[in-house]
């Protein structure tokens, strides 16, 4: 089962049109020097760019599988130091991968742009890559042409997007164990379900490489390793059924959104901290 975060695709505003980069200098994007202001990117500094999800790079600060770049992509940019005289753009940037809501959103956004001068409001969305249980690292590769007449500028840029690390405490415990699993008659007080309390303080405790007594091949948390870790194939779905043993957790409830899911497979690639 794969998580899906397309309800986290790039949505990309036009912004106020003005003439230069509202965080300059921008990046040219590695066209040719005297065509490569015909559109420019604010808020990068080159060509490879990687964030941490939930670190200052990411616009929204949140651990949710996606990284939000604050990037603004500018038409006819007043760039002396290229040599490049600004032009208005005879249609609209091509970009690709055409089949990533991110570049369809970003070329709906430039489009508006076409035949002015201006930027598009930041944010490119990257989600990670979750299959299954398991977590990896997203990349988007943004290639761009923008012609004016029979001159061209061709971009190429790319964003990744590395799990981060959330806090158990804050991220994990407060809003999703102690809401939807430490309730009565599920994982809290004495005999709980599975043998399992998730209780504030005996969570943590209770899953770091403890064999689940319904599961006793696996472990309920491997540091490091989602894949393996019991607690993100039930919440996933990833682990077959056993009998009457449901897959999914919570049980009796709405599955985990995509974004809870994406914090407790990163909290657990990034080793389960306690903190």
């Amino acid at each position: 089962m794969r998580i899906r975060l397309a309800s986290l695709s790039l949505l990309l505003l036009c912004g106020v049109v003005r003439a230069d980069c509202p965080n300059a200098p921008c990046f040219p994007g590695g066209g040719a020097h005297n065509t490569d202001c015909f559109v420019e990117w604010s808020g990068v500094t080159g060509a490879s760019n990687t964030c941490v999800d939930g670190t200052a790079c990411d616009m929204d600060g949140k651990v949710d599988g996606v990284c939000t770049f604050a990037v603004s992509a500018c038409t006819n940019v007043q760039d002396t130091a290229l040599g490049c005289t600004p032009s208005t753009l005879s249609a609209p940037p091509s970009l690709s991968p055409k089949s990533d809501p991110a570049m369809q959103a970003l070329a709906a956004a430039l489009g508006g742009l076409a035949a002015t001068s201006g930027c598009t409001a930041p944010g490119i969305h990257v989600p990670l890559k979750f299959a299954g249980a398991s977590v990896k690292k997203g990349t988007l590769k943004l290639r761009m042409t923008a012609k004016s007449g029979s001159q061209r500028d061709s971009d190429k840029l790319t964003f990744t997007c590395l799990p981060g690390n959330p806090s158990f405490a804050n991220d994990i415990q407060t809003p999703i164990f102690d809401v939807l699993c430490a309730t009565s008659g599920c994982h809290k007080g004495f005999g709980p379900s599975g043998n399992l309390n998730l209780e504030a303080g005996q969570a943590r405790a209770n899953m770091i490489g403890v064999t689940s007594p319904e599961y006793p091949h696996h472990v309920r948390v491997i540091p490091g390793n989602p894949k393996k870790s019991l607690l993100s194939q039930k919440v996933t779905g990833a682990i077959p059924r056993q009998g009457t043993l449901g897959a999914f957790m919570p049980l009796g409830l709405p599955r985990l959104t995509p974004q809870q899911n994406a914090t407790i497979l990163e909290w657990i690639a990034s080793g389960a901290p306690d903190n």
